[in-house]
Parts: C-alpha cells; sequence; structure tokens
C-alpha cells in the first residue's frame, strides 16, 4: 500500500505541475500559482448490505488562455473486504450530449487514469460512477489525496444514502442534515475551505 500511495502522490503532483519548468524546486512552486484549480465537488455514496455505489462530481478551472487535457490519476479504496470496482463510467455532461471520458486502470489494479479535457478559462464539470462489491458492513471513499493539490476545497458536499431498515450507521464527515427520501434515510455534509484529514466512510450493522 505504502508504495501505491507514492506512486500515486508522484504521479499526481508531476500532473499538476507539468506547466512549470523542471527546474524550479518544490517550495518554489507551493508558492506559485497552479494553472489548474480543483476547487469543489459533490460525492455521493450509495449503500446496500454487499454494494457501494459512488458519484463523484469534480469542478476544475483551467487558469490558461489554452485548450488541454489534464491528466488525472483517481484511486479506489480497495482491501480484502473491498473489491475492485466491477462498473466504471467516467464522463462529461454538458446538458446537451454526454463526453466519454477514456481510462486505463493503474498498476496493482488500485485506480485509473484519465485526461480532462479542460477549456481555457473555464470551468469544467467532470464526473465518475462506480461499483464495488463489499465483503463487510462497511465501505471507504478516498478524500486525502486532495492533500496533494496543496490547498482546500472552496466547497464540498458529501451524501450517505442508505435503506431506512440498515442501523446503526455511523459516517465521517459527520452529517449536518439527515433526511428521508423514500424508503431510505440521506445522511448530509456540506463543508467549505475544507482540506480532509480523513477518508469519506461508513459503517452499519445490517439489516434490522
Amino acid at each position: 500500500m505504502r508504495y501505491l500511495y507514492i506512486i500515486v502522490t508522484i504521479f499526481s503532483i508531476l500532473a499538476f505541475d507539468y506547466s512549470y519548468s523542471q527546474k524550479v524546486n518544490v517550495s518554489e512552486k507551493a508558492s506559485k500559482p497552479t494553472a489548474v484549480d480543483f476547487f469543489k465537488e459533490e460525492i455521493i455514496l450509495s449503500i446496500s448490505d454487499s454494494l457501494v455505489s459512488v458519484e463523484g462530481i469534480y469542478y476544475f478551472f483551467n487558469h490558461t488562455d489554452r485548450e488541454m487535457v489534464f491528466p488525472v490519476i483517481f484511486p479506489f479504496y480497495v482491501d480484502s473486504l473491498s473489491s475492485y470496482p466491477h462498473f466504471i463510467d467516467a464522463y462529461i455532461d454538458d446538458g446537451d450530449k454526454t463526453i466519454k471520458l477514456e481510462y486505463k486502470h493503474t498498476g496493482f489494479n488500485k485506480g485509473i487514469r484519465l485526461g480532462i479535457p479542460l477549456k481555457p478559462k473555464e470551468v469544467t464539470v467532470w464526473n465518475i460512477d462506480y461499483k464495488q462489491r463489499l465483503k463487510s458492513h462497511h465501505a471507504k471513499y478516498i478524500l486525502t489525496s486532495t492533500g496533494i493539490w496543496g490547498k482546500p476545497l472552496k466547497e464540498a458536499t458529501y451524501c450517505f444514502i442508505v435503506p431506512e431498515d440498515i442501523m446503526d450507521v455511523k459516517i465521517w464527515p459527520d452529517a449536518d442534515t439527515v433526511y428521508t427520501v423514500k424508503e431510505t434515510r440521506v445522511y448530509k455534509a456540506i463543508r467549505r475551505n475544507f482540506m480532509p484529514t480523513k477518508d469519506m466512510e461508513i459503517s452499519w450493522n445490517g439489516n434490522g
């Protein structure tokens, strides 16, 4: 796991800082504005006894005057009780049409790499949906990789959706509001100026 984390971190840092000269040291890079900002996300995590479905929406802003394809590695939380996603769909929905984003699996089957097309001086909103099979009453979504960007998210929304008969639910981030939609409970957390220190996580005791 440590070896994989180092690979992901190094690749991500290279991707985020690729517009700067390799001669600039790390401290100089940190003091300069980045070409691309990741400033907002919305994550919906829906669970059953044996499956977690994740819908992610991510907001990037291209500060430059040129179009680019921005490289990103997207990690999945995988362990002996959480299988590698059997369904993955990455795309941009611009209203009139859906643009599929091609991706490749990284080594060790712990994530994917993809390119996000960005227009100059504009916000690009892209999505990823995936499903994982679970062997326990526990699911996790990796948030701490946000720290690679070096700045907090301006806004983040995290929703957990669970069937009403699932009991003793524990989540992080802690919910601001809890409400019912049809036969599910929704736990919703909104954060601003947010740098995650832990991963998004839910555990429960099964059906009541």
